[in-house]
């Protein structure tokens, strides 16, 4: 049997990162915070990818590499351990094959109190 005008189309994988950015705020001498951005595939197919920081203050602590199915989600944790006084930024870079998204970083260490 043979069909004609007949055509399969299946929504590829969509990476949506959500929120845009974490702001840890001020964090006290000697402590690590933690925070997560939620990872989703609004598409279809199978979602892969990774999310990296660059070495410092920040580091991706869970939720990379990711594989997601059709509508999942998952949480990549990230925590900000400062080594010294100051203000700092940083982003995660999100590559999957749903696409890429680049997330702000930033927080504040302060001694003072």
């Amino acid at each position: 049997m043979a069909r004609s005008n007949y055509i399969v189309v299946i929504a590829p994988a969509s990476l949506v990162v959500a929120p845009a950015g974490l702001n840890f705020g001020l964090t006290a001498t000697g402590a690590t915070t933690q925070a997560s951005l939620v990872v989703s595939n609004a598409g279809a197919a199978t979602l892969n990818g990774t999310a990296t920081i660059s070495p410092g203050a920040f580091s991706a602590v869970s939720g990379t590499p990711f594989n997601l199915a059709a509508s999942a989600w998952t949480n990549l944790v990230v925590g900000f351990t400062p080594a010294g006084e100051g203000s700092f930024s940083n982003v995660v870079v999100f590559a999957s094959n749903g696409g890429a998204s680049t997330n702000a970083l930033v927080g504040r260490l302060s001694t003072r109190r």
